[in-house]
């Protein structure tokens, strides 16, 4: 990921084979470390704010969002699950930025 370019994420519901359930239309938390330059936005929308953390709602079991970083970096990267039909465990991350 290069520093000063947005980078589209998608973080997906999966079942215990490992597919996705596209049945979960739960709402998440993205959350970055704290003291990490990076950002996080929307990815529907062109003018997003970008914030250290970030909801999303699940459609057919998937999200997307954009990740954007100034500096060389390692970011960890969590999402936790805020509502829906039952919980989903959390999953935490690391993102290398101006590292290809």
């Amino acid at each position: 990921m290069h520093p000063h370019v947005a980078a589209e994420i998608t973080v997906a519901a999966v079942d215990d084979y490992m597919q996705i359930d596209p049945s979960r239309d739960d709402l998440i938390r993205i959350s970055l470390n704290p003291g990490s330059r990076a950002r996080l936005g929307l990815a529907e929308t062109s003018q997003s704010e970008w914030a250290q953390n970030l909801s999303v709602r699940l459609v057919n079991g998937k999200a997307s969002f954009m990740m954007m970083g100034e500096r060389l970096e390692m970011v960890v990267m969590c999402a936790e699950w805020i509502d829906g039909r039952s919980p989903l465990r959390p999953l935490t991350t690391m993102k290398e930025i101006g590292v290809d």
